[in-house]
């Protein structure tokens, strides 16, 4: 299975199920909708999870978390410039994770975790 499946299928699972936003981004020199605007070792996908706090009586959504994730296979490998990208992400404050699967039972279990 190729990453951009596995990007697709969380995409798809994180809308349908959990009903929370993601973004996946185009590689420079791609023709995605935002091809050529992302730097080099950017991360895949951006997800969106709203956070819910308890102010004594009621929940309420209070904030929502930025996370970062670069998909790769089990056999995947990072390119020169995705470890560098990430840690100055992570300098910034920024979550970025990293997950590695073969399918995308194996990526949204990832995810989720």
């Amino acid at each position: 299975m190729r990453e951009r499946d596995i990007q697709d299928g969380i995409r798809h699972h994180l809308a349908e199920v959990q009903g929370l936003r993601s973004y996946a981004f185009a590689a420079v020199g791609t023709h995605g909708p935002l091809g050529g605007v992302i730097p080099t070792g950017w991360p895949d996908l951006l997800v969106l999870a709203p956070v819910q706090a308890w102010n004594g009586r009621l929940w309420f959504h209070s904030t929502t978390k930025h996370i970062y994730f670069e998909v790769k296979t089990m056999r995947g490998k990072p390119t020169k410039d995705q470890p560098e990208m990430q840690a100055e992400l992570r300098e910034q404050g920024v979550r970025v994770e990293v997950i590695q699967a073969d399918s995308i039972e194996d990526g949204v279990r990832l995810v989720e975790a």
